[in-house]
């Protein structure tokens, strides 16, 4: 299931699919998540791609932000998929098509930059996060694409503040990013006039995800650097880190009637 970190750094967490798992440790999975319920419960799914993109409608290509890609109308993409997701069925899916002859402008080191829009990036489109102290905003990410780093965007009053960037583990499994808005070394001021690299605001809304891509060849103009990655599970918790159970609720219905049917043979033997 998910691997928790205790030191309060920016986070990647691990997580390998339960689908894969043999059935004796899904079983036992099911009984962990049945008794461990009061710790998911502050944790709030801002999109899970299961009927629509939510909030994250817009190309890939859509903000003037987004740099070092093909302008050729069309080429990034960012569609719902249902072909992979790390909870549910459905994910967002996003293409970059990068440009090898046109990286970021600053910093250099990037080949491309990549802002998602969630709600246009509009604040009233997007759904109030409480900043109470102890809350954590991230999402699941999966792809086997490499040189890539994680971040996201939060309005903050009339700032715009970037988490700072975590290394995407590019093995073709979904892993957890995710930030806490009370710890300043997490954030670095953007855009705005109040942009100060902390979140100050008792209620913020979550801009954009943002990602970057590594020059791989910095001394040259560099290789064609394209990505494929899935994005799943959107969320935050006010009460600490995050945590979503990576299966449809229908299996964890499921596991539960499979085990009272156990705990009955056995009474009945």
């Amino acid at each position: 299931m998910v691997n928790l970190q205790d030191d309060a750094a920016p986070a990647v967490v691990t997580s390998n699919h339960m689908k894969t798992f043999p059935r004796l440790f899904l079983l036992t999975s099911l009984v962990a998540v049945v008794s461990a319920t009061p710790l998911f419960a502050a944790t709030t799914i801002l999109d899970d791609f299961e009927v629509s993109e939510g909030h994250f409608t817009n190309d890939a290509d859509f903000s003037g932000t987004t740099q070092g890609e093909t302008v050729t109308d069309g080429p990034s993409t960012a569609d719902l998929t249902t072909t992979t997701a790390y909870q549910g069925t459905g994910s967002q899916q996003v293409f970059l098509d990068d440009d090898p002859a046109s990286n970021v402008a600053n910093p250099t080191t990037f080949t491309w930059q990549l802002r998602h829009l969630s709600g246009g990036g509009t604040v009233a489109n997007n759904v109030g996060i409480l900043n109470g102290g102890t809350t954590w905003v991230g999402y699941y990410l999966m792809t086997s694409t490499p040189n890539l780093q994680a971040s996201l965007m939060i309005d903050d009053g009339t700032g715009l503040e970037r988490a700072a960037y975590l290394p995407i583990v590019a093995d073709g499994g979904w892993h957890l990013y995710e930030w806490e808005l009370a710890d300043t070394n997490m954030w670095e001021a953007f855009a705005g006039t109040g942009q100060n690299g902390e979140i100050n605001a008792a209620t913020v809304t979550l801009d954009s995800i943002f990602i970057t891509a590594l020059d791989s060849d910095p001394a040259n103009t560099g290789p064609d650097q394209d990505a494929t990655f899935f994005v799943d599970a959107v969320a935050y918790n006010t009460e600490g880190r995050i945590t979503v159970v990576p299966e449809p609720s229908g299996l964890i219905l499921a596991g539960l009637t499979a085990l009272g049917a156990l705990s009955r043979r056995r009474r009945e033997g």
